[in-house]
């Protein structure tokens, strides 16, 4: 077993790259991590997929029915 005096202060970082989904607002993120300690000792770089998708239909509530009466005048002339 190897103990190292080193391990605490543990400095995990991510960078991130980031692609378009198949549609508006659908993406693909990267994610990967490094992890160093205090003695400068960087572990494998580890690598995460994040998909973000869009997979809920849109709902709505159609406006109430609406009636509209209307007074239609006609004017007729007379020679």
């Amino acid at each position: 077993m190897r103990l190292t005096i080193c391990s605490s202060d543990l400095q995990a970082t991510f960078t991130d790259s980031v692609a378009n989904g198949q549609c508006a607002g659908s993406k693909i993120i990267t994610r990967t991590w490094t992890l160093v300690d205090a003695c400068g000792n960087a572990a494998a770089p580890q690598t995460q997929t994040i998909t973000v998708t869009d997979n809920i239909a849109p709902t709505f509530t159609a406006p109430a029915n609406m009636k509209y009466s209307q007074r239609l005048i006609v004017l007729s002339m007379h020679r």
